[in-house]
């Protein structure tokens, strides 16, 4: 559920600062006494038990694995060659164990329910799970996200909120399946509703038939916009962008942002789309969309938009979105180049200086800044310092022409001015 588009909502591992050369050796060591230990653990079950019999852990074994071990070993083996392979090998193992995850417990629960009086059979039972399971998945996000009822963007935060909301009937459910093997807490966990009420000495209420059907008809809702959201993602949008569409795919994401899908990853790419056609003004409406949005992606759309503007010979707007970018904290070396590079076009070469400096911090080999800076140093006099910086630029590019030539007429005006009347 946090995939959007490529590198950008994704699920990322807290990094604990162990060298790669270290955890590849350790990966390589560790897989095959892994298969080792599998292989001798299975061969003594067979010993005791049927391979029926142990099928079940065998499947939970595989399921472990994919979250665990097939994805550890992938990256460790170079199979994402490229950086959106790398990207998807963030996100799916949890896609992967979700799945698993799903087929466990819905064979464990269905085990237990078989034995109500109200079994509905296999597929009715599968039914009711998953309704019951889109309201959980659904409700939330169209009473928080924006556009519905409340202002937490899908991607900045609300996915993860709903997927700890799941997690923590994910932990209930842990426990109650625990604790089923103890067979006098069993008898009381999978007892009838009559059953219960019958033993506790209380009735059912009655008259409470309204709102059972209002709980159902709520679930085949929520499981519908489900099906529609991944219809929009998968095949309006994605088809819409295939096909040069861009107005029918910004349709598609403003219908997905009414039932709170408004995924950043996505807009950027439809910016894209519109910025290569020419379409300038629908681009900068989804650069700005983003930024609306707070998401990690926020930096991409700013450096984006203030390229538009740029181009366009919006300098003031485009400087308001570098000072945006560096208030809120999220600016890059390229936010500080650009924002240089307007304040000098626009005549306050002093003002420029500092900025070039950062970018130059954040960012020691961008021989563009290293020029950029040198040309307002030696504006302002500065010679020593801006010659130096030339000479920088010219050890990262030798090839830049424009820097030597402007090496050179420093290093004149330095001469001629440091030359006795």
């Amino acid at each position: 559920f946090l995939v959007a588009g490529p590198s950008y909502e994704l699920v990322e591992f807290i990094p604990l600062g162990i060298p790669r050369a270290f955890s590849r050796i350790a990966v390589m060591v560790i897989f095959p006494l892994y298969l080792g230990a599998l292989g001798i653990a299975g061969s003594q079950l067979l010993r005791t038990g049927r391979l029926r019999d142990l099928f079940p852990s065998a499947m939970l074994v595989v399921s472990q694995s994919l979250w665990f071990v097939v994805p550890t070993v992938a990256a460790q083996l170079n199979f994402a060659v490229d950086a959106q392979g790398a990207a998807a090998y963030n996100v799916q193992p949890f896609l992967w164990m979700a799945a698993a995850h799903a087929a466990q417990y819905l064979w464990i629960t269905s085990y237990y329910a078989k034995h109500s009086k109200n079994w509905p059979g296999r597929f009715g039972y599968y039914r009711n799970a998953m309704l019951a399971g889109s309201i959980v998945w659904v409700v939330p996000v169209l009473v928080f996200a924006p556009y519905a009822l409340g202002g937490m963007p899908f991607a900045t935060g609300m996915a993860m909120l709903v997927g700890a909301l799941v997690n923590l009937h994910h932990f209930v459910l842990d426990g109650a399946i625990w604790k089923l093997r103890n067979s006098r807490i069993g008898s009381i966990l999978i007892q009838d509703k009559d059953d219960l009420d019958a033993s506790m000495g209380t009735t059912s209420v009655a008259g409470r038939s309204w709102m059972k059907h209002v709980v159902w008809a709520t679930a085949g809702v929520c499981t519908l916009i489900l099906f529609v959201t991944y219809y929009q993602q998968t095949f309006v949008f994605e088809g819409a962008l295939k096909n040069g569409n861009l107005a029918r795919a910004h349709e598609a994401l403003d219908d997905l942002a009414w039932i709170g899908h408004d995924l950043p990853g996505r807009r950027m790419r439809l910016g894209g789309h519109f910025r290569d056609a020419g379409n300038l003004d629908e681009a900068i409406l989804q650069y700005q969309r983003v930024i609306e949005q707070n998401t990690r992606v926020r930096p991409d759309a700013s450096e984006a938009l203030s390229a538009i503007y740029m181009t366009t010979g919006e300098g003031a707007a485009a400087r308001e979105l570098f000072q945006q970018a560096i208030d809120g904290g999220w600016a890059t070396e390229t936010t500080y180049y650009n924002f240089g590079t307007t304040l000098a076009t626009a005549g306050d070469v002093r003002g420029a200086i500092p900025l070039f400096q950062k970018a130059i911090e954040l960012a020691p080999r961008l021989a563009e800044a290293h020029s950029q800076l040198a040309t307002a140093l030696v504006m302002t006099r500065q010679l020593s310092a801006g010659i130096e910086h030339y000479r920088r630029s010219l050890k990262i590019d030798p090839d830049n022409e424009l820097a030597r030539r402007n090496l050179e007429a420093a290093i004149r005006i330095r001469a001629e001015s440091q030359a006795p009347n």
